[in-house]
């Protein structure tokens, strides 16, 4: 039997994710609670960098936008992991590395001895997981920040998938970040479903931080992937029900 997937993250991933899901068998509910907003930060003129970095794939979209950027793209570029390296290849950067991983890995990248970074242009979020730019200013590189997007969540749940978390219509539930699952959490409570059939939803999350605020609203089944990435993320859905 397939199961029916709730895709939380923002488009175009979730469409992507969405194909994905259906190609295995199951249905998937694609509803977006963040949306990405692309910003206009002030370009860093006269500043030369050794190498960019991007801890997001909306973090190399944002960078391409700027004026700036043209310029810069044969510079090596660093990337979380290998979703974001694709996105910075496909947008025309020439020399990317990925960390194959998340924040920890991208900063032991950005520091291993013989990197040769003395200056890094690092292109992210309003809000970020971690202090890159600290992990990196001990280290002796200079960082100069470029907010380019920030995420603006859903204040509640659409009508269609508030009735299918009361009708029993939804099995589990994919969460890529720590903020997503917080903005489902809220809705599903301000919506009054997290006392009735939302609370014993499967949830696969990409990383313990992503699966905290399921952990703290008390649901029952909750799945942590192995490895912070998309792939081992589908991995944590039974194998019975991944098709042929």
């Amino acid at each position: 039997m397939a199961l029916r997937i709730l895709v939380t993250r923002p488009e175009p991933e979730a469409t992507s994710t969405a194909t994905d899901l259906e190609r295995r068998g199951h249905i998937a509910l694609k509803v977006p609670l963040l949306e990405p907003q692309f910003l206009d930060p002030a370009w860093p003129e006269g500043r030369r960098f050794d190498a960019l970095a991007a801890t997001s794939r909306n973090g190399v979209r944002g960078l391409v936008r700027l004026a700036g950027a043209e310029r810069l793209r044969g510079l090596p570029f660093h990337a979380v992991g290998d979703a974001t390296a694709s996105a910075a290849r496909q947008l025309g950067f020439t020399d990317v590395r990925s960390a194959g991983g998340a924040f920890a890995d991208l900063a032991r990248l950005l520091t291993t001895p013989g990197a040769g970074i003395g200056s890094l242009l690092y292109a992210a979020g309003e809000e970020r997981a971690g202090d890159l730019v600290g992990v990196l200013a001990a280290a002796g590189i200079d960082v100069t920040l470029l907010e380019v997007y920030r995420m603006d969540a859903a204040e509640r749940l659409p009508e269609e998938l508030s009735a299918s978390f009361a009708s029993g219509a939804v099995d589990a539930i994919l969460v890529y970040s720590e903020r997503t699952a917080a903005v489902l959490v809220n809705a599903l409570g301000r919506a009054g479903l997290l006392e009735t059939s939302a609370i014993g939803v499967s949830v696969h999350a990409i990383s313990m931080k992503a699966a905290a605020p399921f952990v703290a609203a008390g649901f029952r089944s909750i799945v942590v992937a192995k490895a912070p990435s998309a792939g081992s993320l589908l991995a944590t859905l039974p194998s019975e029900q991944l098709g042929g």
